[in-house]
């Protein structure tokens, strides 16, 4: 099935809906795109593969879970797995999308450790956005044309090596332009196969445990270990990271779904309502009720912007 309705209420859209013959890369052009899915990826839905999107020409705008992007010529922007967007953009706009799996870059031992290393994919910020020089515009264009090349050769044994090679080299220089923008300076760390099963604990069960020691004790470590783990990758500690995760799930059912405000708190282990007002209002100072319609009626409004103008 290439797509479904979560039991969150927001449909999943996986790689196989853009090319059912996908084997865990896909590349078109922006206009491509708008012409075969403009319906659907102008409406809300969570993406199953990590997303690169090069604006060339043109402008619009991108949501990102409770983050609107406006797109213009040579941005990049990075999605990551998980991740709840809709996308909006004029038909004159030009540009490149490319979706892959991990399945696809994880190839070798270590891959998998590569690609959790890079701050291009961190679901737990706000995304990559990073607004390109004309010479690295250029760069990124001609690695495009290396991959589309690749793809239109026959198959053989090396294609989809060579093919990972060229994505890794892409985002390898946007990684590096990232740091060198944004000054990302996060300690890199040893302890990779903690870091894959913490992640992979968390969005397992951020829904029914944001303790700390329910996480140490799945991955039979110390608390202080956990800690020292996730400030060395996020620079926040572990209790930091749990609660940004349930706060991420909840605001995307708050702007992306009709369910009524008690059902999402009882979706992410919030029995009672007062306490789910409370620990809403810890980080966004608003009730959730307040945060979905000033969200709604600002996403409409920019939409509405976009959309006159198309």
């Amino acid at each position: 099935m290439s797509s479904k309705i979560t039991r969150y209420g927001i449909k999943d859209i996986d790689i196989e809906v853009f090319n059912e013959n996908s084997t865990g890369l896909f590349i078109t052009s922006l206009g491509e795109l708008i012409e075969r899915h403009n319906n659907m990826i102008s409406q809300s839905h969570r993406i199953c593969f990590n997303q690169i999107l090069l604006i060339t020409e043109g402008d619009g705008i991108l949501n990102i879970d409770s983050n609107q992007i406006e797109l213009s010529p040579r941005k990049l922007v990075a999605m990551v797995k998980g991740q709840v967007e809709s996308l909006f953009i004029k038909r004159n706009t030009k540009g490149y999308v490319i979706q892959f799996t991990e399945d696809f870059i994880h190839r070798y031992p270590g891959d998998l450790d590569w690609i959790n290393n890079l701050r291009l994919f961190n679901p737990y910020v706000k995304p990559c956005c990073i607004s390109l020089s004309s010479i690295e515009h250029l760069n990124f264009l001609s690695i495009i044309e290396s991959i589309l090349a690749e793809l239109n050769n026959d198959n053989d044994d090396m294609k989809n090596d060579i093919l990972a090679n060229l994505l890794k080299t892409f985002l390898l220089l946007a990684e590096r332009i990232k740091r060198s923008k944004t000054g990302d300076n996060v300690t890199s760390i040893n302890d990779w196969s903690y870091v894959i099963e913490f992640k992979k604990k968390l969005e397992d069960n951020f829904h029914i445990s944001r303790s700390v020691s329910f996480y140490a004790d799945e991955l039979s470590i110390t608390q202080k270990k956990l800690n020292n783990i996730t400030t060395g990758f996020w620079g926040k500690n572990t209790k930091q990271v749990i609660e940004e995760r349930v706060l991420l799930e909840i605001k995307r059912m708050l702007m992306y779904t009709n369910k009524t405000i008690k059902e999402i708190g009882l979706s992410v282990g919030f029995n009672d309502p007062t306490n789910f007002n409370k620990f809403f209002r810890k980080y966004e100072h608003y009730t959730p009720a307040n945060f979905r319609s000033l969200n709604k009626k600002s996403s409409h409004y920019h939409t509405s912007a976009v959309i006159n103008h198309l």
